[in-house]
């Protein structure tokens, strides 16, 4: 009886712990017995088949629904009228990309500690108070004025929910058993967190408080020398001399002095800050083809992920028939083409977030001073559910600006960020009219009904037209206004409008037979409307595209194919030449003459295989910390910037005796000449510690494609990949080409696309016709 007793309990003992999770740790394993099991398990996921060709039929659509899966697991929709499409994207957006779906909307909304612990509570609390959950809800409102909208984002989110209903626990993608939780409904207002989690990523970059700490303790005068707000040699996305017809619109908001800082957790942003997430496209006009016929390209470099950020899919039906990617999370394709047109899109980059001070009324700071009145504060209360079962709510501020941060390095300081703004128009109708547009006059009506996050939207059409035109909400500001962290005492020191979307810079059909953008400088001087771009506007990239387009002739979809994959590096171009001329007549050791030797050899390109890239690339680094060592000694109490590397190498070729030169630590007066050689001296001991490591540029620079859950199991590291934050072909460690699309348009259209990380067992290239 004894033994009995003691198996009942050993076994209930068993039951028990293979049907709960186990805590390990930091990490919590799903419960073991549900996860190996044969019938319900991670097993079921490598089993079935979901990509079989289907006819869709459900009580949500009115017709007939077809979808045709291709040799790459591409799926096709015919559907006879648009809000089946829809429904039918959304219902094989979640055949592939449920998880996906599903994690990036918590993410957004702050909800991760619900399914994934404590330890992401801050996370979610950032996510609150940067407000991203208030500027859903107004987002949501800007869409539901429209009822077009609401009908294809509403049969988008019912698509996603038919197939979610049809899935037993035992068909729940790995991600889901992985961290055993289910999968919930869908709904519109997912999508515009989705869309607020898009503006984080491209539109939420700005230095406000790292400009107010340098001016601060630099002075103006020094501070202007080493902070210019433009690149004065930089190419911009428009052309220069571009005539902009139309009577500007005055700014009634003023620029008020800079606030000093007194507080701030440290941020060091400063060479490696330089290589962020960068797009590029461009369309060149038939005249400048081998066939006659525009070819467009789009090449947007973003995180590389497990599931990609982009969902490949060709949608069909009597008022369209269009195909590329769209975003997990939003109905349509994003960039694309159809039978008549072509349209992509790269990041504008412009400052649409600004900070300010608030003049508090009272020590509990209930109540604060606006414009000579005293007004209340609003509250939102944040309840973050946590996986334990527990719950906290945070108590978020409001202010007229927007929320205040109650911690971190911007404590106290009032949140003005345009993604907070519901938009004028539905934007979800954008991308809709870009997906049905035949000529470059629906492409700018198009472009007249988007709000955020902005972008550099290009077109072609079989017209032989071209066009770029920015597209989203721009502030209407002040010169200088919000550029520095601003007295939010008075309505004036901030913008209040935007500039009208039809004065937004555009260019149709420009004499030099193309148009183009890689994330620099929008305009020259002499568009009417001030903006700013912190230190995002990209200084080499953009130059490069043009000088590329600008000699080509002929241009087959071969030579597009070729540019984007370009290493080269126009930066280098610019300072090793001065490097290497610097200490031509040092006396050197055999290993800094072996660096040397390669690179008086070298043609400037980041290929994988070659050692040269690497000898310039930490030579550099050590030139750019060594040339800006007065920074060293700011405490990491504080947040502060450098200056970009444009302005290192101005100085450096028209400039290269000046003080910025001379390093602090030494009695000595050093040149550049000094530093280059010390640099190389430095990099050379940095090079020989490196090794094996150090034998290929691709070796040293992995790049990693991160699973969304961050598993390193399902993650993959590559160790091939040529390029650099500076060339066309702009890859990092984490970022690079996401989707790319070389588009003709002949008759039929003709395209090449390269998808990365996909579905899993998609391959990664194709050629369409449609």
């Amino acid at each position: 009886m004894l033994r009995f007793i003691l198996s009942t309990i050993a076994c209930v003992g068993l039951v028990w712990v293979f049907n709960s999770p186990l805590k390990t740790g930091a990490t919590t394993l799903p419960p073991l017995g549900k996860f190996f099991s044969p019938s319900h398990g991670f097993w079921v996921n490598a089993e079935k088949d979901k990509y079989l060709n289907t006819a869709l039929r459900s009580s949500d659509v009115n017709e007939h629904i077809e979808i045709a899966f291709d040799d790459r697991l591409i799926p096709h929709i015919f559907a006879s009228n648009d809000h089946d499409l829809y429904f039918a994207q959304g219902y094989v957006t979640a055949m592939h990309r449920l998880w996906q779906l599903d994690i990036s909307s918590r993410a957004a909304a702050g909800r991760l500690s619900e399914i994934m612990g404590k330890s992401l509570l801050n996370y979610d609390k950032k996510q609150r108070r940067r407000g991203m959950t208030f500027g859903a809800e107004n987002t949501l409102e800007s869409w539901q004025r429209d009822a077009e909208s609401m009908m294809m984002l509403e049969a988008y989110a019912a698509g996603i929910n038919a197939y979610i209903s049809r899935l037993k626990p035992r068909d729940y993608p790995l991600e889901f058993k992985l961290i055993n939780y289910q999968p919930e409904e869908w709904s519109v207002y997912k999508s515009a967190l989705f869309v607020k989690s898009m503006c984080v990523t491209l539109n939420s970059r700005e230095y406000d408080l790292e400009f107010s700490t340098m001016l601060e303790m630099l002075g103006q005068e020094k501070f202007d020398f080493l902070f210019p707000e433009f690149n004065p040699d930089s190419d911009p996305i428009i052309p220069p001399g571009t005539k902009w017809e139309f009577d500007p619109v005055i700014a009634e908001s003023t620029t008020s002095p800079a606030i000093p800082v007194t507080h701030g957790i440290g941020k060091r942003a400063g060479f490696e800050e330089e290589y962020y997430v960068g797009s590029n496209n461009w369309a060149v006009s038939g005249e400048k083809t081998a066939s006659g016929n525009p070819i467009l390209c789009n090449d947007p470099h973003l995180s590389l992920s497990l599931p990609s950020i982009w969902y490949e899919l060709h949608m069909n039906s009597p008022e369209q028939n269009c195909y590329g990617v769209s975003l997990p999370g939003m109905p349509c394709i994003i960039s694309g083409f159809n039978e008549d047109a072509a349209w992509g899109m790269t990041n504008v980059g412009q400052d649409v977030l600004d900070w300010y001070q608030i003049d508090w009324a009272n020590d509990e700071k209930t109540k604060y001073h606006l414009d000579g009145e005293v007004l209340d504060v609003t509250y939102r209360y944040e309840k973050i559910e946590i996986a334990s079962g527990d719950a906290i709510v945070d108590t978020v501020v409001y202010t007229k600006w927007g929320p205040v941060m109650p911690e971190g390095s911007h404590e106290g300081l009032a949140m003005r960020w345009i993604a907070h703004d519901g938009g004028p128009f539905s934007d979800a109708m954008t991308f809709r009219a870009l997906d049905k547009s035949k000529n470059v006059h629906e492409f700018l009506a198009a472009m007249d009904q988007y709000h955020a996050p902005a972008q550099n939207f290009v077109f072609a059409d079989k017209g032989n037209n071209i066009a770029l035109r920015i597209g989203g909400s721009l502030p209407l500001r002040a010169k200088g206004q919000g550029r520095f962290i601003s007295d939010g005492s008075k309505s004036a020191n901030g913008w209040n409008r935007t500039i009208p979307p039809a004065h937004n810079p555009v260019t149709i059909n420009p004499e030099r037979g193309f148009v183009s953008s890689a994330n620099q400088r929008t305009t020259d001087d002499t568009y009417p409307y001030y903006y700013t771009g912190g230190r995002y506007f990209e200084d080499y990239r953009g130059a490069t595209l043009n000088r590329y387009l600008s000699s080509m002739h002929d241009i087959t979809r071969n030579d597009m194919q070729q540019l984007q994959q370009s290493g080269f590096s126009m930066k280098a171009e610019q300072i090793l030449p001065a490097m290497l001329d610097a200490i031509a007549d040092a006396t050197l050791t055999s290993e800094e003459q072996t660096i040397v030797d390669g690179l008086l050899q070298w043609d400037y390109d980041y290929d994988h295989t070659r050692i040269e890239p690497l000898y310039f690339e930490l030579w550099y680094q050590h030139l750019y910390y060594k040339t800006w060592d007065e920074f060293d000694d700011i405490p990491d109490t504080i947040a502060y910037t450098m200056p970009e590397s444009w302005r290192l190498i101005d100085l450096a070729l028209n400039a290269p005796d000046t003080t910025v030169f001379d390093l602090v630590t030494t009695d000595e007066k050093e040149s550049f000449d000094d530093i280059v050689l010390l640099s190389l001296q430095e990099a050379t001991e940095e090079l020989e510690s490196l090794e094996p490591k150090a034998s290929s540029w691709g070796a040293y620079r992995t790049t990693t494609i991160q699973h969304l859950a961050n598993l390193p199991g399902m993650s993959v590291k590559l160790n091939n990949t040529s390029g650099h934050g500076d060339a066309l072909n702009a890859i990092s460690t984490r970022n690079g080409p996401s989707w790319r699309m070389i588009v003709e348009l002949n008759d039929p259209v003709e395209a090449h696309v390269v998808y990365r990380v996909g579905s899993p067992a998609i391959p990664d290239r194709g050629i369409m016709m449609i």
